[in-house]
Order: C-alpha cells, then sequence, then structure tokens
C-alpha cells in the first residue's frame, strides 16, 4: 500500500485504494486519533458520508466510487490539519437540523442546545396560554438558534438580528432552506437601541448567544482559534460589553412579562446577574450547562413567572 507524510510527518496510507467499506472507515478513524478535538470514528462515518455523498454509511455501495475515495482522503487530509469538520463538509447540526456552515462563521456548539431547551419550554407555555410568541434573536450568527425555535414552535414570530455581512447571508440562506418566511433577519447591530425599535415593548422572549468572552479567556484550541473574533471576544477587560449592550436592548424589547436568555461564560455568571438587575430586571437567574457549568442568565421582566 502506498503511503504519503503530512506536513505533520505523519504517514497517511493511500485510501483511494481501499474497497471495502469497514476497512476504509477504520483505516480514516485510525489517522485522525490524537488529533486535537476530533472525534475518530464519528468524524470518519461522517467524512464518508459526505464523500459519497450518502445519507448514511449503511448507503455506501461497494465496490467504492473512486471519486468519493478521492475525496475521502483530502478530507481526512484536511482534518488532520485541524480544520472542522463542519467546514469540510459545509453542514453542522444543531438541535435535530442540519444547518449549512462556512468558514468565517462561527460554528454554533452543543452547549448552547440547553439555552434553547429552555427558550422552547418557555414559547410553549406562552402559545399555550395566548396562540402565539413573539421572538427575537440578538447575535444571531448562522441563525442556528431563531431558525431551531421556528422549527420547534411553529406558533412563533421570529425576528434575528446579526451585524455582520458572510454571517448574515448564511442566516439567509439557513432560514430560506429549513424555514422559509418563517425568520424575519435584521442587517444590523443587536445593541442598537433604533434596531427592531419598532416592536419594542412587545416581546415575550429574548434569545441571544452573543460574542463574550474576556481576553484572557481566549480559547487555546486549534478549532476554536479558526471561529472569527467578532463572534468570540465580548469587549473590555472582562468581556461584558456586549452582553451588556445585549440585556440594555432586550429590557426595551421586551413585554412587562417578557424574559431574556442570554449565554455567558461561565466567569461572567454574577457580572451578568448584577448587570440584569441593574438594568432593572425584576429577577436574574444562572442556568448550567450539563457538564454543570454556569452557561446562561435568564432574566424575568417583571415578576411574573411562567
Amino acid at each position: 500500500m502506498s503511503e504519503h507524510k503530512d506536513e505533520g510527518h505523519r504517514t497517511i496510507p493511500d485510501l483511494t485504494v481501499f474497497q471495502n467499506l469497514t476497512a476504509l472507515l477504520y483505516a480514516g478513524a485510525h489517522q485522525l486519533e490524537g488529533i486535537e478535538g476530533a472525534s475518530p470514528t464519528g468524524d470518519a462515518r461522517e467524512l464518508a458520508e459526505w464523500a459519497f455523498e450518502a445519507e448514511s454509511v449503511w448507503k455506501i455501495r461497494e465496490p467504492l466510487d473512486p471519486a468519493g475515495l478521492l475525496r475521502f482522503q483530502e478530507a481526512i487530509a484536511r482534518r488532520q490539519q485541524r480544520e472542522p469538520l463542519q467546514w469540510i463538509t459545509s453542514r453542522m447540526y444543531f438541535a435535530g437540523l442540519v444547518l449549512h456552515a462556512q468558514p468565517g462563521v462561527f460554528l454554533v456548539r452543543p452547549e448552547t442546545e440547553v439555552l434553547l431547551e429552555e427558550a422552547i419550554r418557555r414559547c410553549r407555555a406562552i402559545v399555550a396560554k395566548y396562540g402565539s410568541v413573539n421572538v427575537v434573536d440578538l447575535c444571531a450568527g448562522s441563525g442556528a438558534i431563531g431558525i431551531a425555535l421556528a422549527h420547534h414552535v411553529p406558533e412563533a414570530r421570529l425576528w434575528a438580528v446579526e451585524i455582520h455581512e458572510k454571517a448574515s447571508a448564511l442566516a439567509r440562506e439557513n432560514i430560506d432552506a429549513l424555514v422559509p418566511g418563517r425568520v424575519t433577519l435584521v442587517v444590523g447591530d443587536a445593541t442598537d437601541p433604533e434596531t427592531l425599535r419598532e416592536i419594542d415593548g412587545s416581546v415575550d422572549l429574548v434569545v441571544s448567544n452573543p460574542p463574550y468572552l474576556p481576553p484572557y479567556e481566549a480559547p487555546t484550541q486549534a478549532e476554536a482559534l479558526l471561529d472569527p473574533e467578532s463572534a468570540l471576544f465580548g469587549g473590555g477587560i472582562d468581556g461584558m460589553q456586549i452582553p451588556t449592550g445585549i440585556l440594555a436592548r432586550a429590557i426595551r424589547l421586551l413585554n412587562v412579562q417578557g424574559s431574556a436568555l442570554v449565554e455567558h461564560s461561565e466567569s461572567q455568571a454574577e457580572m451578568m446577574r448584577q448587570k440584569a438587575q441593574a438594568l432593572g430586571f425584576a429577577s436574574a437567574q444562572t442556568r448550567q450547562d450539563l457538564a454543570g457549568r454556569d452557561r446562561f442568565l435568564i432574566a424575568e421582566r417583571g415578576r411574573i413567572h411562567r
């Protein structure tokens, strides 16, 4: 079997000679062992599905297509260089949905699904009582949160705000593909009082996964370093500039019974509660993710809890 070496001097077999899928997947997974952030077996399976344009590995037929084999080998090489899996396949998974992904736009993380679950629960409770619910997604990025809410809560009326051109273009693509006509996309500053001013005081729920990292929590994992800085860092020495702006905008958007769910760093939990109450929210609490880390703020506009 022929071999070559990557830039890290790792010996790589010629994967294009394989004709047995099981052996190919094993060989591909072996090449990803020890790669930071990789899940060797899972990544190899997903790359194979992408390379052979199959819904699942069980749909890949033998003998293996030469073009698919070449695509798989190239994909494994890219993954070895710490390129995010989602960039290679141009897709990312969130809340049971498959969204388009691309370089230069923040990759939604599984941790955010905890915030989403709480948002869905609140939306459904409001729908059960009033028949509909108004939701705004601030700093929407790829559109993942707003799209997932539109999908899981069909009665919801949604607005998504994103300032960056590349991210907003991707959000538009994802909205049109997954929930066409269901989310109103606004290209603008999520912290600007003029953005969506026409619906101030009428929103039931504001959700946001804004840039929030403080400089001293800069990511060290190779994949995370590839996310745009504008989607990571919240501004100021504590990373609280943008999150504070989001809370200030949220309290004006919300009706008297509304609430805001805002993701933040574990180190910012107390500051987020303090900022929310200083801005006029009646109550503020911190919710943890599945790993037990402080993950997001729940701030209630008034004292009526759902």
